[in-house]
Parts: C-alpha cells; sequence; structure tokens
C-alpha cells in the first residue's frame, strides 16, 4: 500500500488512526504491530510471512546474545549475522550472482528468481544493527516481543525507512502519547511529503519517462536527467515526510532523513545531507569498525571505497549500483586526499556547481537499466551522437514543464522555510494562520493531482 494513493489517505488511515486513538494504553503497540502486518501483506500477503520469521528469530537471538558470554555470545551474534544477510542476498542478489556466473561460465541452467519482499533492505539493516548493538552492549535486548516486532515492523518506516536506531525508538515503545502539538507537526509534514510526491516527483517522472531509452537532443538529453535528479529527490525526500509524519500523529518520533542536499557544495556534504539514516548506519557499522579516518592514508582510502562498494550493492543487483557506488567512493577520496586544499580556495558558487553536475551524472548509473544504457546516456549529454543540440520535443517540455521546474529549484533549498521562520518571529499569528491556509490549499491541490494522474510507485520500492 502507498501514502500517496487515494485509499490510504481517505479510507485506511482515518479508520486505523480513530480505532489507534479510542483503542487502550495497554493495547496500542500490540494494535499498531497488527495494522503494520496488515498494511505490509496488502501488496503481497506471502511476504508477510518472512516479515513475522525475521522478527521472531532475531527476538530469540537478541535474547540469547545479550544472555551469554565469550565465546558462545560471539558464535550467537555470527550466526545472526550470517541469517540476516543470507535472506537479503537470496532474495535480492541471487538471481544476479546466478545471472554474473553464468555469463562467465559457459553453462547454462533453468532458475527462478523470487520477487523482491518489500523494504527487506530497510528492516534487514534495522535488525543487524538491533544485534549488533545488544552484542556491543549498547544497548539491552528487548524482552517484550509487541514491543520488539513493533520496532521492526512499525509501518511509516517498515518499507523506506528512516532506518531508525533502536536506542533512539527504545523509550518511545514505552512512553508514546497523541498530542496536539505532535498531530500538527504530523499533519503539517504528511501534507508536504505528500505534495513532494504527487505534484513534483509524479511529474518529473513524465519527463524522464520519455527521454531515459529514446534518442534525444543534448538539450533534451539534459532536461530528462535533470527530471530525473529532482524526480528521486522529491519521491525520496517526499516519502520520508510523509513517514517522519505519521509516524508523529501516533505519538512517534523519526530520524531525519534529508537536509537540502541539492545545495550542497561538496560530494562529502551531499552525502551528510542525502539519505543521513543510511549515511549513518554505514559510518557506525562498518566504517568506525575498520578504523574511520584514524588509519594511515591508505587504509583510509581503503575503508572509503570499501564503504561505497557496499552502498552501491546495497542499493541493487546490478553492476549500475556497483559502479555507481565505486563512482562516489572515488569523488570522496579525491576530494579528501588529492584536491582538499584547492577545494577551499574555490568560490561557493563554483564549488555548487561542480558538486550539482557530478551528482547529476552519478543518478544516470542509478536511473538507467544497464550499463550499455547509461553510458549512450552520458553520450548524449555530451551531445555524442544524438540528434542535434536542440530539438522542438526538447523545447516542448521547456515551456510545458517550466513552472515545475521552477518551483522545484526552490522547494530544493532552505529558502522559503526560513522565510517564513523570519516573518513569523514578528507576526506569528499571522503566520500561523497563513500557514494553515496554505497546507489546506496545498492538500486539495495534491488531491485534485491524485485523482487526474495515474499511480505512480515509490522509486526506492525496489530497495
Amino acid at each position: 500500500m502507498s501514502f500517496s494513493s487515494l485509499f490510504f489517505v481517505f479510507t485506511w488511515l482515518p479508520i486505523i488512526y480513530a480505532l489507534y486513538a479510542l483503542s487502550p494504553k495497554r493495547l496500542k503497540n500490540a494494535y499498531l504491530v497488527i495494522v503494520s502486518l496488515l498494511f505490509y501483506s496488502w501488496g503481497d500477503p506471502k511476504y508477510v510471512i518472512l516479515l513475522i520469521f525475521c522478527i521472531l528469530v532475531n527476538y530469540g537471538l537478541g535474547i540469547w546474545i545479550n544472555n551469554s558470554n565469550g565465546h558462545k555470545r560471539k558464535s550467537i551474534f555470527l550466526l545472526s549475522l550470517i541469517i540476516n544477510v543470507f535472506i537479503l542476498a537470496y532474495f535480492k542478489y541471487y538471481g544476479f550472482m546466478l545471472d554474473t556466473i553464468f555469463n562467465i561460465i559457459p553453462v547454462s541452467a533453468h532458475y527462478e528468481v523470487l520477487a523482491m519482499p518489500l523494504g527487506i533492505s530497510f528492516f534487514t539493516f534495522q535488525i543487524l544493527a538491533y544485534q549488533i548493538d545488544v552484542y556491543r552492549k549498547k544497548i539491552e535486548a528487548q524482552r517484550n516481543f509487541i514491543d520488539y516486532a513493533l520496532y521492526v515492523s512499525f509501518f511509516p518506516k517498515l518499507i523506506m525507512g528512516p532506518i531508525t536506531p533502536y536506542a533512539f525508538f527504545e523509550e518511545q515503545l514505552k512512553n508514546h502519547k497523541i498530542t496536539r502539538a505532535l498531530l500538527d507537526k504530523g499533519a503539517k509534514r504528511f501534507i508536504i511529503g505528500l505534495a513532494q510526491k504527487v505534484i513534483l516527483a509524479n511529474t518529473f517522472a513524465v519527463i524522464w519517462n520519455s527521454y531515459c531509452m529514446s534518442d534525444a537532443s543534448l538539450l533534451g538529453a539534459w532536461i530528462g536527467i535533470l527530471a530525473y535528479t529532482l524526480q528521486i529527490y522529491f519521491d525520496f525526500c517526499g516519502y520520508s515526510h510523509m513517514a517522519i509524519g505519521l509516524a508523529n500523529m501516533f505519538g512517534f518520533q523519526l530520524v531525519e532523513n534529508f537536509n537540502y542536499p541539492y545545495v550542497s557544495q561538496s560530494i562529502s556534504e551531499f552525502w551528510r545531507r542525502w539519505h543521513i539514516s543510511l549515511g549513518a548506519w554505514f559510518r557506525e557499522y562498518i566504517y568506525i569498525p575498520l578504523g574511520g579516518n584514524r588509519v594511515s592514508r591508505n587504509k583510509h582510502i581503503r575503508n572509503l571505497m570499501i564503504v561505497w562498494l557496499l552502498t552501491g550493492i546495497w542499493h541493487g543487483a546490478s553492476f549500475n549500483f556497483i559502479i555507481w557506488g565505486v563512482y562516489y567512493g572515488v569523488l570522496v577520496v579525491l576530494e579528501k586526499h588529492v584536491f582538499a586544499s584547492i577545494i577551499e580556495r574555490i568560490p561557493m558558487l563554483l564549488r555548487w556547481i561542480c558538486t550539482f553536475i557530478l551528482v547529476v551524472i552519478g543518478w544516470v548509473f542509478f536511473a538507467t537499466p544497464t550499463l550499455s544504457a547509461a553510458f549512450a546516456y552520458l553520450g548524449r549529454m555530451g551531445n555524442i551522437g544524438t540528434i542535434g543540440v536542440i530539438d522542438n520535443t526538447a523545447i516542448w517540455y521547456l515551456k510545458s514543464y517550466l513552472i515545475y521546474f521552477i518551483i522545484a529549484i526552490f522547494a530544493c533549498t532552505p529558502l522559503l522555510p526560513n522565510l517564513f521562520k523570519m516573518i513569523a518571529r514578528k507576526r506569528i499569528d499571522l503566520m500561523h494562520m497563513v500557514m494553515i491556509a496554505l497546507l489546506i490549499l496545498l492538500f486539495f491541490l495534491t488531491i485534485s493531482f491524485m485523482v487526474n494522474d495515474t499511480y505512480t510507485s515509490f522509486l526506492y520500492f525496489d530497495f
């Protein structure tokens, strides 16, 4: 089920929220577990069995690790890692690994690849983080099964995150309640995220889909990939806003996931602002255990490349994602170890332009299905083998969607929120009324788009 569907907004959410508000406090967590499992089973019921299996097994393993010492503790921990990594690898990488092997070895065999369960990369990483923290004795294993099940399955973050650390969520499992402040805050975040997805991301998807596998002029190729650059941001950032907003409405807080990444002036800064929860996971559980930056120069480069290779692999089972991860690894290494002193002397505007262009180039590998398609599209962006510099189709898209590009550019920056905050300091009552009016208007505008448009799934559903 998608947050951006009319059924979710006008049927599912009102019903489950009303029942949640009316349910006794002692039953609220159990109720949310049931709701979350129903939510997950909506698209493909058979995979809810996998989710329940992961919850049951890791609940027991966590307590077993917590109660053990020495070699036994380590053995149980390694068992938990093997089980969870195997589940992730089997469902996400099984077909890719066999395809790669059969392309190298002249042997053919029939095999069937199962559809990937929704959100498996996200809830597996949360489970792994939990088990690692229990093993490190940073947290105590959760002995209340319902609370543990809710941590793993809580429906706002189940499919696409944010990847929320257990330590951040632990106290909330015991003490959470609906408040007027959280309800207002959550509704606001949900409406903003819904508008980002429906009005902006879905619109830019139309442009990208028309260009992704077709020939294009130089201008058309850049319009297409810029549309995808904006689509993936408003798609994923919009989901994160909706997830955080829904959690607030039910009395919970989630970690932030985006902080205006397209204003970044370096690749490192971009990745501190984009998918923040995933970056924090890799930093805490891969980068720092490898030694982080407190090692020799060569080992630091090794650590960065390992993290980025794994980041690429996490995103998808194809060579495109591997190249995408290596691409960013190389850029970060160059930024930190080759051009660090030069970058500091470059004007801010030029740093932003260079960073943005490099990010856009990276999205080509992310957006296209194969390496050959990625390099072909990069060729069009460089006017290699294209139909010219400008064509009528590109001009039509530019004229027809210019207003969306302008709105999106402003929405990618903190300019408008900062302006509202500045005015609110002087006229807080007036700005509160204006904000409510704008949100109501935005909500009805979004609903009109939802009624007239065809459904477009979230991009990160595939990860």
